[in-house]
C-alpha cells in the first residue's frame, strides 16, 4: 500500500491512468476507483461538520445585496485568511457590518490573486479586466475600503471610465 499522495504524486497518477487506459477525457471518479484498485491509500472522508462548513461558506459567498443609493448589486460577505492555532483559517465578514479596513484589504488582495490566476489561465490581457471598487452606502465610516490599483502581486485593476465613484 502506498502512502497518501502529495499533489505531485496525484499529477503523476493522472498521467499513469491516461497511459494505462488510453483515455484522454478523464472522469476523476474513474481515476480514483482505478487508483484504489491498485492499492493507493484513500483520503479520509469528509465529516458532516466539514460538509456543513463548506455549504455555509458557499452560502456566504453567494449572498448578494442591492445598494440603496447606486442600485448596484454587491457581495455581502467577504473572506480573508488569517492564522489560528498554527494553521491558516478562512474568516468571513459582512461588508455592511463595518468590516475593518485591514480585513477588507486582505479580502481584496486574495480576490486579486484569484483574478490574476484566472487571467493567467485564460491568457487574457490584464489591461482588459475591470474590477469596480465599491463602498456600500450602509457603512458608517466615510472613507472608502481602498486597496490600491495593485491588489494581487502584479495584476493592476483599472476603473471603468465614466463611472462615478
Amino acid at each position: 500500500m502506498r502512502p497518501a499522495m502529495p499533489n505531485t504524486e496525484e499529477k503523476y497518477l493522472l498521467q499513469m491512468y491516461k497511459k494505462e487506459t488510453g483515455v484522454t477525457d478523464i472522469v476523476m471518479r474513474d481515476v480514483a476507483v482505478w487508483a484504489e484498485q491498485r492499492g493507493w491509500k484513500m483520503p479520509k472522508p469528509v465529516t458532516a461538520v466539514e460538509l456543513l462548513a463548506r455549504r455555509l461558506a458557499r452560502a456566504a459567498r453567494e449572498e448578494t445585496r442591492k445598494d440603496a443609493k447606486s442600485g448596484m448589486t454587491y457581495h455581502a460577505n467577504h473572506a480573508y485568511k488569517a492564522p489560528r492555532d498554527g494553521a491558516t483559517t478562512t474568516y468571513w465578514v459582512d461588508i455592511d457590518e463595518n468590516a475593518p479596513k485591514p480585513k477588507m484589504y486582505r479580502s481584496a488582495k486574495n480576490r486579486g490573486e484569484q483574478m490574476k490566476q484566472i487571467v493567467s489561465d485564460a491568457a487574457v490581457d490584464p489591461k482588459t479586466l475591470y474590477m469596480e471598487p465599491r463602498q456600500t452606502s450602509r457603512r458608517t465610516d466615510s472613507a472608502t475600503v481602498g486597496f490600491g490599483p495593485d491588489v494581487g502581486g502584479g495584476l493592476t485593476i483599472h476603473r471603468k471610465k465614466g463611472k462615478a465613484r
